[in-house]
């Protein structure tokens, strides 16, 4: 009983967030503003740093040659949390990741079986489709299965 009690409250706690390593988490939590009943994922894009380094000629006393080292660091691009909208696991069916398996094969992204299982072929081809569309994670984006047209694009 008391391990059954342990294994459930080790799975809520994975269900209630996850991140991936490519810096992607998967949580309840929404953005500011998201329609209730929505699913997101957050993927946090780090700072770009730039280093420079220079180097000066100085004379010393004796007439030797000292050559002197600086370096200086500084922010190209800040750190950035980007949300996007994912289809909630009622959708992730078996049927539906085979349907993700078939459009990103149609479109010379993915190689593997059409099994319905979003294992690691699968989820690479989702990124390499996704990245061009501006999102770059393994995880299929509202915007990505849109691009596959499994999901409606809604009439404005």
């Amino acid at each position: 009983m008391i391990r059954s009690t342990a294994l459930l409250a080790i799975a809520a706690i994975a269900l209630v967030g996850c991140t991936l390593s490519n810096g992607v988490s998967q949580t309840q939590e929404r953005p500011d503003g998201a329609e209730a009943g929505t699913c997101w994922a957050k993927q946090i894009k780090p700072a770009v740093i730039q280093t420079s380094t220079t180097q000066s000629v100085i004379s010393g006393q004796d007439g030797e040659t000292i050559y002197q080292t600086e370096t200086s660091q500084s922010i190209v691009e800040e750190h950035q949390e980007v949300w996007f909208q994912i289809p909630c696991q009622n959708v992730m069916t078996s049927e539906f990741i085979a349907s993700v398996q078939r459009g990103l094969s149609a479109r010379g992204y993915y190689a593997g079986p059409i099994n319905g299982r979003l294992d690691t072929r699968t989820a690479k081809s989702i990124r390499l489709m996704q990245v061009p569309l501006g999102i770059d994670s393994q995880v299929l984006s509202i915007l990505g299965a849109r691009h596959l047209g499994l999901i409606i694009i809604p009439i404005e």
